[in-house]
């Protein structure tokens, strides 16, 4: 399968995603995607046509990471695998920190990614870490809250 594509692309390709989700740039996240791109978990899936809904979803997502204080992501590349010319999957593993270098929160993603012209853009996510690792951190806060309210 010779695309010219390496693991190790595929790894430059997600510190250089992890680096504009941990500068807030949106518009550089979302041209790490090929539309349509379709992003998915448990309870939803996200079909995205359009880049400005793309967009909108992913400033969404960003806006969710800043209130929670991430100031640096993590990504850590656990597992590739060449499908066809130019297709990889991709196991990526996430920690969102804070200022003070502590995690926030950690989950693993799923991806296709696609190379083109020797570039390579995500069009499929598989969400579910992330999805049950945000529901996670929410309960917690819920229970010490109520804990507290005793």
């Amino acid at each position: 399968m010779e695309s010219g594509i390496q693991r190790e692309d595929v790894c430059r390709f997600f510190a250089g995603y992890a680096d504009s989700f941990a500068n807030y740039d949106v518009s550089a996240i979302s041209k790490m995607w090929e539309l349509p791109a379709y992003i998915c978990g448990q309870a939803y899936g996200k079909c995205f046509l359009d880049r400005k809904l793309f967009e909108e979803n992913t400033a969404k997502r960003c806006a969710l990471y800043r209130n929670y204080g991430m100031v640096q992501v993590e990504a850590k590349v656990l597992e590739t695998n060449c499908l066809f010319e130019g297709v990889w999957a991709a196991t990526v593993a996430y920690r969102l920190m804070n200022k003070f270098g502590r995690a926030i929160i950690s989950w693993h993603h799923f991806y296709l990614l696609r190379a083109k012209e020797g570039v390579l853009r995500a069009f499929v996510a598989v969400a579910d870490g992330e999805q049950s690792a945000w529901e996670n951190l929410f309960n917690e806060k819920t229970a010490t809250r109520a804990h507290r309210g005793r």
